[in-house]
């Protein structure tokens, strides 16, 4: 299993100067965990003033648009639509937290992306995520659908600065240590050298990938 690259990303302010804004990175699906990241935000609001929603990506938006104002949420949450690097880059330096609450996902880049920028992620415990980020050191973790486990860990990142400073610290070098390009393309490197093929064969030696394991024309 081969890391993603993942470069580090520049600090945006201090986790205690910024807004109170919860950043979601993908899809707008169901499967997803959209729909209870509204609910849980709008059980947040009375407890948290000024929180913001900002979901970035494509996909139900009308849907998730009219369940915000169901929940009497619509003028705290903002639809970008997809985004590109620079960007997601901008929403990363700007947000108090990442939440991943999907339901199925392997190990979403988003999450990496934002423990790479140093932001705190609250995310669902999938297999993949469970890789990436350890429950109360890099990361706060949650069952899917679980609305009210989902309010209570965004709360503590959002009303514990030192908290969420800490987690996001932990989550910024353990991205370092583990997702850094330099790691990836090592751990690329030596799969190509397990099935035999090098940098050598890359530009012409007579070393050619098995075709057991090379891929179908």
């Amino acid at each position: 299993c081969v890391p993603p690259p993942v470069p580090q990303a520049g600090a945006g302010a201090p986790l205690e100067q910024r807004p109170r804004l919860i950043l979601y990175l993908g899809r707008l699906e169901p499967r997803r965990g959209v729909f209870e990241l509204v609910d849980a935000a709008a059980a947040l609001r009375l407890e948290v003033p000024g929180l913001r929603l900002i979901f970035a990506g494509e996909g139900e938006r009308a849907a998730l648009a009219e369940h915000a104002q169901r929940r009497g949420l619509a003028d705290a949450v903002k639809f970008t639509g997809w985004v590109g690097p620079s960007g997601k880059r901008a929403l990363l330096e700007s947000a108090a937290v990442l939440a991943a609450p999907s339901y199925e996902d392997g190990l979403p880049l988003a999450v990496l992306e934002a423990m790479a920028a140093g932001v705190p992620v609250v995310a669902c415990a999938s297999a993949g995520v469970l890789e990436a980020v350890s429950d109360g050191v890099t990361g706060l973790l949650t069952a899917p659908g679980d609305v009210a486990t989902l309010e209570r860990r965004l709360r503590r990142l959002l009303v514990e600065p030192a908290a969420a400073a800490r987690i996001g610290a932990a989550a910024r070098e353990s991205a370092r240590v583990r997702y850094s390009p330099e790691r990836s393309i090592a751990a690329l490197e030596a799969v190509y050298a397990e099935v035999g093929l090098t940098r050598e064969g890359a530009h012409g030696s007579d070393r050619r990938l098995d075709r057991s394991v090379a891929p179908s024309a």
